[in-house]
């Protein structure tokens, strides 16, 4: 498979309803059956506790690492986020259905899922006087987990302003890890030296703090909090784009504003055959509009931008 990447664009979603500002957030994968209620998810092994404060995900488990604690500053450097922001009375925090990792261990055959975020920085929402704009595409694959083969793959691309690009890419995917009952995925491609043993590699969403402290390359992403940092490494991946920066770091909280579905009740994009593995592979929306702030610093610019529409 060619691993290339179309440049972000901001064309329309093609959503009836409540207007949505650029297209949705994709998901592709195969599921293993229907979706779970929130009140189904098993609570966390020992060890594991929600975040006190302003958490990365308000109802995420979150593991105790190091100096782990709360959602962290917009500029990395002690600024606060700022406050919640007003949204429009369609506002859904629900996640649409099978918005999980459809992966589960023992599972025969090749299999391969995708995920694509967005975030657009315009005038009106970065932040300070003459402060940067333009427009963000993560783009995350895993082929084969839990293995290391020639057949298997970890991918993490993001395209910045004016067509750039990186990746970091790894045939290792046992440091891979994805909610089978939410949207929750992250990656760990180099831990930081020193490390705790056994907690080098987060297994789930952990604080800001707590992943800067043991990752040195890697990502975590939810459907209310975004986080990472990586370094050109594209041994591996087929294809080729010419890389525009070697290296990003971002974090950046996102409130979600609308999924799929009529207001008030979010639905899985292709109703409820998306359930059924004759139709694998597909795609879904995962969140068609959503409002983030935060930072991403893109080689040597900084971006910073509050309530920007984002998918």
């Amino acid at each position: 498979m060619t691993r290339r990447a179309l440049p972000p664009s901001s064309g329309g979603t093609g959503l009836r309803g409540p207007p949505t500002p650029t297209p949705p957030t994709l998901s592709f994968g195969t599921p293993r059956g229907m979706e779970r209620s929130r009140e189904a998810r098993r609570a966390p092994a020992s060890g594991w506790s929600e975040l006190a404060s302003n958490p990365p995900r308000a109802t995420a488990r979150v593991r105790s690492l190091g100096n782990g604690g709360g959602g962290g500053s917009a500029s990395g450097s002690g600024g606060a986020f700022p406050s919640k922001p007003a949204l429009p009375a369609f506002a859904c925090s629900e996640e649409t259905p099978h918005s999980q990792y459809h992966w589960t261990k023992g599972r025969q055959g090749r299999f391969m899922e995708g995920w694509y975020f967005k975030v657009a920085i315009d005038e009106s929402t970065c932040v300070g006087r003459g402060g940067k704009t333009g427009s963000f595409a993560f783009m995350y694959s895993i082929e084969d987990p839990d293995c290391l083969s020639p057949t298997s793959g970890i991918g993490a691309q993001v395209m910045g302003p004016q067509d750039s690009y990186m990746v970091q890419y790894s045939r290792d995917t046992r440091k891979f890890w994805g909610w089978t009952d939410a949207l929750g995925l992250g990656c760990t491609f180099r831990s930081k030296a020193g490390a705790p043993p056994g907690e080098s590699a987060p297994a789930t969403m952990v604080g800001e703090q707590a992943f800067n402290d043991v990752v040195e390359r890697g990502f975590q992403v939810s459907s209310t909090w975004h986080q990472g940092h990586l370094n050109l490494e594209s041994q591996g991946a087929g294809g080729y784009i010419k890389p525009g920066v070697k290296e990003c770091a971002w974090a950046y909280r996102t409130e979600r504003v609308h999924g799929w579905g009529n207001t008030g009740s979010q639905q899985a994009t292709a109703g409820w055959l998306a359930s059924l593995p004759v139709f694998e592979p597909h795609w879904q929306i995962l969140m068609s509009y959503g409002l983030s702030s935060g930072w991403i610093q893109w080689g040597e610019d900084r971006y910073e931008f509050q309530n920007a529409p984002s998918y």
